[in-house]
């Protein structure tokens, strides 16, 4: 048996500008957390004052392997087999079946001011799912809970994906 045909896929990720501040930010201390790492590790005359240099280089090591991590983040946004799905690596699939669905519409965000960022925010309610933009698909919902709930996703194609959920 084969696999249903996704009817919509698109991979969300941090745009423009945003990506280039992190990736650089992350090069540029990266650069200079390694090299202070890498002289105290090879110093034999070192006092407490210069391992606590050493200790601080190495968190900003590790501050430049998130921020590079950040900068390849992604939201995978699915419509498949009668469900959508939003997945951010590492953290766990949100499946809604599109069954459930009551509304979907084109909506403006500011995802500081309504969410307090990108990335996936807000309550178990209402929740948004972006890495950049301003303008996405609001998406309300039946949880089996018997909520009503509410995702909104963030993307360069909002037709798209309210005609793949089916609802124009």
């Amino acid at each position: 048996m084969t696999a249903p045909a996704t009817q919509y896929r698109e991979r969300l990720v941090f745009e423009g500008t945003m990506r280039y501040i992190l990736l650089v930010t992350a090069i540029g201390i990266g650069i200079i957390g390694w090299s202070g790492a890498i002289t105290a590790l090879f110093d034999e005359s070192i006092s407490g004052t210069e391992q606590l240099v050493a200790f601080v280089g190495f968190g900003v090591v590790v501050g430049t392997l998130i921020a590079l991590w950040l900068a390849r983040i992604s939201i995978t946004v699915k419509v498949s087999a009668g469900q959508l799905t939003l997945q951010l690596p590492p953290l766990p699939k949100t499946r809604i079946q599109l069954s459930t669905l009551t509304s979907a519409h084109k909506v403006g965000v500011n995802a500081f001011g309504d969410y307090g960022g990108w990335g996936i925010k807000g309550s178990r309610k209402d929740r948004l799912y972006g890495l950049s933009g301003d303008s996405g698909v609001r998406i309300e919902y039946d949880h089996p809970d018997g909520e009503q709930r509410a995702a909104t996703v963030l993307t360069r194609n909002p037709d798209g994906l309210i005609n793949a959920l089916g609802m124009r």
